[in-house]
């Protein structure tokens, strides 16, 4: 792909994909056949990377990181593949350590995926929906890139997702809780069966579900296909929080760490996603498929590997996930909870935050999709904070719950917990956030923003042109 490109056909291949529904009703996910078909037509591009694959309710985006930044540091060339984008549509699909794809690149993917769209409809395929589009992209990319690995992230649930097309060396699955039930069902069995959709048979499985219910489902699925599986609950973790950063160790029946360290304001949340992602890598060096070349271990182990402790220091240090509890100025803070489970963490790590002074307030910026379980997530978030004042507004797009709606619900929410504090509605996410950052900064009070990584997107753009 060597063209000359301009900042014209960057925005029109954008613009020509954001106009394909993420969501509608559901019927625009057109299934895994489909879209090998069109891979087909493309050459399967891809068809010979080496893959990890990522599923889960919660933290599959920062274990999918954290994943490739470990592989990063064992010496090898990592791409990645996940979603949704915070500000740019191109932080999709990255070369860790190299960045994004370019805008060049991406109108050529954008391109090279449409050059075969007209044949494919005419053997009597489907259009791709807009997910599927832009894994099609990616799988162009890293067929020209030729990473050593490629880490992908689910983009909804997994048994249907467009990145269940590969066959990988590791399956991952994360946390489990409701979301996305107009798609996936409405129990944790429901949707755990969706996620372990991505089991292929073989293939070893790593998960940290947190559900009792979903551990026994994947087990089970495991022993069926063949599967060696390890649960990462099993590995105990010790950590505390320094002024340097929140330091932890790990301990179980395949591994054992020295202490290892996050970057400071990381919450303890992410220590969980860590056991996980350590994990995965684990499974990888036991797995003989997954011997890629000697770099991957080093030293005798208990079962004949060891883990690179050194690489595993250097990729925790270096972890960034933008968009959870990522602090912009000294006094906002967003994190992208968008579900139940997420904000349950999401309160637990403010709570940290003022440890010491529990009566401390906090002000919050809001706003959500329609298919979340948002009544939930207000209930929780007007017991569990100590709000001073909410602040509603509304992501962009026909998924938007209207921000006056959201504000009767927060008002009645905050009755119900006996706190009869301000709230305030504005459909203009940039007018909200000034008002929002003027009266945080004047009353010397934390202003957290929440609800939807859609809006923590459009916050962390605007916030940046208001400074």
């Amino acid at each position: 792909m060597i063209y000359r490109r301009n900042k014209e056909d960057y925005a029109e291949r954008v613009d020509a994909l954001l106009a394909i529904p993420k969501f509608a009703d559901g019927r625009n996910k057109s299934g895994n056949d489909n879209l090998k078909a069109v891979l087909k037509l493309l050459g399967e591009p891809g068809k010979d990377l080496r893959y990890i694959h990522v599923a889960g309710t919660n933290g599959k985006g920062s274990v999918t990181r954290m994943i490739a930044g470990i592989l990063k540091e064992y010496g090898y060339k990592v791409g990645v593949f996940t979603s949704p984008h915070l500000v740019k549509i191109n932080e999709r699909i990255e070369i860790l350590g190299a960045g994004a794809i370019s805008d060049e690149d991406f109108a050529d993917c954008y391109d090279a995926v449409m050059a075969v769209m007209d044949e494919h409809e005419r053997n009597g395929g489907i259009k791709l929906s807009f997910f599927e589009y832009l894994f099609a992209m990616a799988m162009v990319y890293f067929e020209e890139k030729k990473p050593d690995y490629v880490v992908l992230e689910t983009g909804l649930g997994g048994r249907l997702d467009a990145t269940n097309v590969v066959t990988p060396l590791v399956s991952v699955i994360t946390s489990i809780g409701l979301d996305h039930m107009r798609y996936l069902g409405d129990t944790v069995e429901k949707i755990a069966a969706e996620k372990a959709g991505i089991i292929k048979p073989g293939v070893p499985v790593v998960f940290n579900t947190g559900e009792p219910a979903a551990d026994i489902l994947i087990e089970s699925k495991a022993s069926e296909y063949g599967c060696e599986y390890y649960n990462a609950a099993f590995v105990s973790k010790q950590f505390d929080r320094t002024d340097e950063g929140l330091r932890f160790s790990l301990r179980g029946r395949w591994f054992t760490t020295g202490r290892l360290k996050l970057p400071v304001h990381t919450p303890l949340y992410q220590t969980e996603n860590a056991v996980t992602a350590v994990t995965a890598v684990w499974a990888l060096l036991e797995s003989a498929a997954g011997l890629y070349t000697p770099r991957m271990f080093k030293g005798p182990g208990a079962m004949g590997r060891q883990l690179d402790e050194d690489a595993l220091k250097r990729a925790f240090e270096g972890f960034d996930m933008p968009g959870r509890m990522q602090w912009l100025k000294r006094y906002v803070v967003c994190d992208g909870a968008h579900n139940p489970d997420a904000v349950k963490r999401l309160i637990s790590s403010i709570k940290e935050i003022y440890a010491g002074r529990p009566d401390e307030k906090i002000r919050l910026m809001f706003a959500v999709s329609s298919d979340k379980d948002y009544g939930t997530m207000i209930g929780m978030m007007a017991e569990g904070l100590k709000l001073s004042k909410v602040y509603v507004t509304e992501i962009p797009g026909e998924r938007a719950v209207p921000c006056d709606y959201l504000a009767a619900e927060f008002t009645l929410a905050l009755s119900k917990a006996f706190n009869r504090c301000p709230v305030v509605y504005g459909s203009d996410i940039k007018e909200e956030l000034i008002l929002a950052e003027n009266e945080a900064r004047d009353a010397g009070e934390l202003l957290v923003v929440a609800g939807s990584l859609y809006l923590v997107g459009e916050v962390i753009k605007k916030s940046g042109e208001l400074i």
